[in-house]
Protein backbone atom coordinates (compact mmCIF):
# COMPACT_ATOMS: atom_id res chain seq x y z
CA UNK A 1 0.00 0.00 0.00
CA UNK A 2 1.77 3.65 -0.95
CA UNK A 3 1.52 6.61 1.42
CA UNK A 4 -0.21 9.49 0.04
CA UNK A 5 1.55 12.38 -0.52
CA UNK A 6 1.61 15.35 1.92
CA UNK A 7 -0.42 18.03 0.68
CA UNK A 8 1.74 20.89 -1.55
CA UNK A 9 2.52 23.77 1.35
CA UNK A 10 1.77 27.32 -0.35
CA UNK A 11 2.24 30.38 0.88
CA UNK A 12 -0.31 34.02 -0.04
CA UNK A 13 0.96 36.95 -0.23
CA UNK A 14 -1.76 39.45 -0.67
CA UNK A 15 -3.13 42.49 0.64
CA UNK A 16 -6.79 41.45 0.30
CA UNK A 17 -8.69 39.33 2.80
CA UNK A 18 -11.06 38.19 0.04
CA UNK A 19 -8.64 37.11 -2.34
CA UNK A 20 -6.36 35.50 0.29
CA UNK A 21 -10.12 33.71 1.91
CA UNK A 22 -10.87 32.68 -1.84
CA UNK A 23 -7.76 31.05 -2.31
CA UNK A 24 -7.24 29.37 0.48
CA UNK A 25 -11.17 27.85 0.31
CA UNK A 26 -9.92 26.88 -2.92
CA UNK A 27 -7.12 24.96 -2.49
CA UNK A 28 -8.38 23.86 0.77
CA UNK A 29 -11.34 21.71 -1.50
CA UNK A 30 -8.88 19.54 -2.98
CA UNK A 31 -6.62 17.22 -1.86
CA UNK A 32 -3.34 18.47 -3.34
CA UNK A 33 -2.30 21.30 -1.98
CA UNK A 34 -2.65 23.86 1.21
CA UNK A 35 -2.18 27.53 2.73
CA UNK A 36 0.10 26.70 5.44
CA UNK A 37 0.23 30.99 5.97
CA UNK A 38 -0.90 34.01 4.35
CA UNK A 39 1.76 37.61 4.68
CA UNK A 40 -0.39 40.75 3.79
CA UNK A 41 3.33 42.57 2.76
CA UNK A 42 6.92 43.04 2.79
CA UNK A 43 7.08 43.58 6.44
CA UNK A 44 5.42 40.30 7.55
CA UNK A 45 6.74 37.71 4.58
CA UNK A 46 10.40 37.48 4.96
CA UNK A 47 9.76 35.60 8.51
CA UNK A 48 6.90 33.74 7.09
CA UNK A 49 9.17 32.54 4.59
CA UNK A 50 11.51 31.29 6.80
CA UNK A 51 9.36 29.49 8.98
CA UNK A 52 6.33 27.97 7.09
CA UNK A 53 8.74 26.32 4.53
CA UNK A 54 6.12 27.02 1.41
CA UNK A 55 7.14 25.00 -1.20
CA UNK A 56 4.78 27.63 -3.76
CA UNK A 57 4.70 31.50 -3.30
CA UNK A 58 0.95 32.83 -4.72
CA UNK A 59 1.20 36.82 -4.57
CA UNK A 60 -0.82 39.41 -6.33
CA UNK A 61 1.05 41.35 -9.05
CA UNK A 62 0.81 44.49 -7.15
CA UNK A 63 0.20 44.68 -3.04
CA UNK A 64 -0.35 47.48 -1.18
CA UNK A 65 1.18 46.68 1.56
CA UNK A 66 4.85 47.54 0.46
CA UNK A 67 5.43 44.71 -1.88
CA UNK A 68 4.73 43.57 -5.28
CA UNK A 69 5.17 40.06 -7.03
CA UNK A 70 9.10 41.59 -8.27
CA UNK A 71 10.07 42.03 -4.45
CA UNK A 72 8.49 38.49 -3.47
CA UNK A 73 10.35 37.12 -6.32
CA UNK A 74 13.29 38.66 -5.92
CA UNK A 75 13.16 37.49 -2.06
CA UNK A 76 12.51 33.98 -2.67
CA UNK A 77 14.69 33.39 -5.60
CA UNK A 78 17.79 34.95 -2.94
CA UNK A 79 16.53 32.22 0.03
CA UNK A 80 15.52 29.33 -2.16
CA UNK A 81 15.30 30.01 -6.20
CA UNK A 82 13.44 26.25 -6.44
CA UNK A 83 10.71 27.39 -4.86
CA UNK A 84 8.37 28.96 -7.56
CA UNK A 85 6.22 32.36 -7.02
CA UNK A 86 2.79 32.37 -9.12
CA UNK A 87 1.07 35.97 -9.49
CA UNK A 88 -2.75 36.81 -9.94
CA UNK A 89 -3.16 39.80 -12.27
CA UNK A 90 -5.71 42.09 -13.77
CA UNK A 91 -4.37 41.78 -17.00
CA UNK A 92 -1.68 40.10 -18.89
CA UNK A 93 -0.46 42.77 -20.24
CA UNK A 94 0.06 44.68 -17.13
CA UNK A 95 3.47 46.37 -16.57
CA UNK A 96 3.52 44.56 -13.20
CA UNK A 97 3.65 41.24 -14.63
CA UNK A 98 5.89 41.69 -17.48
CA UNK A 99 8.22 42.76 -15.08
CA UNK A 100 7.28 39.63 -12.41
CA UNK A 101 7.89 37.44 -15.55
CA UNK A 102 10.97 38.61 -15.95
CA UNK A 103 11.90 38.72 -12.18
CA UNK A 104 11.63 34.64 -12.70
CA UNK A 105 8.34 33.42 -11.45
CA UNK A 106 7.15 30.46 -12.56
CA UNK A 107 3.43 31.40 -13.66
CA UNK A 108 0.63 33.51 -14.10
CA UNK A 109 -2.80 33.50 -13.91
CA UNK A 110 -5.14 36.61 -14.73
CA UNK A 111 -7.38 36.95 -11.75
CA UNK A 112 -11.00 36.94 -13.82
CA UNK A 113 -10.00 33.09 -15.28
CA UNK A 114 -8.57 31.48 -11.24
CA UNK A 115 -10.21 28.81 -10.15
CA UNK A 116 -9.28 25.13 -8.41
CA UNK A 117 -8.59 23.72 -11.75
CA UNK A 118 -6.14 26.41 -13.18
CA UNK A 119 -4.33 26.71 -9.49
CA UNK A 120 -3.44 23.35 -9.69
CA UNK A 121 -2.77 23.37 -13.12
CA UNK A 122 -0.26 26.13 -12.50
CA UNK A 123 1.29 24.14 -10.11
CA UNK A 124 4.83 22.86 -11.13
CA UNK A 125 4.77 19.53 -12.51
CA UNK A 126 7.29 18.51 -9.88
CA UNK A 127 5.20 19.01 -6.90
CA UNK A 128 2.55 17.10 -8.56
Amino acid sequence: MSTPKEKVRVLLVDYDAVTRAGISSMLSSGSFAAVVGVAEGVADFPEKFQTLKPEVIITNVQNHNGVDAVEVTRLVKLANPKVPVIVLTEDERDPFAINAVQAGISAYILRKTVSTAVLLKRLPSTLQ
